[in-house]
């Protein structure tokens, strides 16, 4: 009886140190989808704008930590010029230019943990196939992923995953472009 109950103590701290493991380092779990019927959209781009949103008041709280909306739009350029895509800036924005849409949701909870919902969209004009004679800004491509993690290391490690999520995107451009 006594060896079950000191295993039952061993069972219970280890789960208790993963718990607490889980809770201190980043974490997050990837959603939303990329997939053979998103791709085809991806074919022939050459130009994109980056818009990147960090809703309020979250972003207060991002920006004490060393996030800042213009660091994620930097980011993501490099990254879309890495693949050779070309980076228009609102001033030159045309119409017709898709948009690769860059939003985080969130919440701080004491100060000390940050939890967040990372969404990467791009929209372009699409033509309604009901009503050819329509256009529309649609979402054509999309990835996400919501984790948390402590404001300590937040800024990285949302960094680090929208590096990741482009990656995705650069990824499928590339599968639909080569």
């Amino acid at each position: 009886m006594r060896r079950t109950t000191h295993v039952h103590q061993e069972i219970l701290i280890i789960l208790i140190v993963v718990l607490l493991s889980l809770s201190i380092s980043a974490s997050a779990v990837f959603a939303i989808g990329d997939d053979q019927y998103s791709r085809p959209s991806l074919k022939d781009l050459k130009k994109l704008s980056v818009v990147v949103q960090i809703e309020k008041p979250l972003s207060e709280d991002l920006k004490k930590v060393g996030l800042t909306e213009e660091r994620i739009r930097t980011g993501v350029g490099l990254k879309l010029q890495e693949a050779k895509i070309d980076v228009v800036y609102a001033t030159d924005l045309a119409p017709d230019i898709p948009i690769l849409h860059v939003e985080i949701n969130g919440s701080n909870k004491n100060g000390k943990i940050f939890s967040f919902l990372i969404e990467v969209e791009l929209w372009q004009k699409s033509i309604l196939k009901r009503d050819p004679k329509l256009e529309v800004l649609a979402g054509t491509w999309s990835t996400g992923v919501f984790g948390s993690g402590p404001a300590s290391t937040i800024a990285n490690d949302i960094m680090e995953l929208i590096n990741d999520m482009m990656d995705t995107f650069v990824k499928a451009y590339l599968s639909v472009n080569s």
